[in-house]
């Protein structure tokens, strides 16, 4: 069975990577301007560069497996798949966490969990 691979086009690449710098520009601003202690502060920088991190990990992890599934072979061993998969819940419970426990208002504690 021969498969057809659409590629993206120029214009949406360009709106992807458009959009996740202003979204980082956007989060970063945010978190410096966000009130509270210095160390709340480096929490959620540390616990959203380990959730963006997670998160190209796991995206590969699951494109990966499902091209090697449509081949026909295996890529990655079953303990990498619960590795990356517990990282991912480990890094969204912490970062979780640490907003709980911020001395914040709710309402920024709201807009930083989005």
């Amino acid at each position: 069975m021969k498969v057809i691979i659409h590629r993206d086009s120029k214009a949406w690449q360009m709106q992807v990577w458009m959009s996740f710098g202003i979204a980082v520009v956007l989060c970063a601003i945010g978190l410096a301007y966000l009130p509270g202690k210095d160390l709340d502060r480096v929490f959620m920088v540390m616990g959203y560069f380990f959730c963006l991190t997670n998160v190209f990990v796991l995206a590969k992890l699951v494109r990966d497996n499902e091209k090697a599934r449509i081949e026909g072979r295996d890529v990655d061993t079953p303990m990498f798949k619960y590795v990356v998969w517990l990282g991912f819940f480990l890094a969204m419970g912490l970062t979780g966490w640490g907003l709980v426990r911020m001395e914040i208002n709710d309402t920024y504690k709201a807009f930083l969990g989005v």
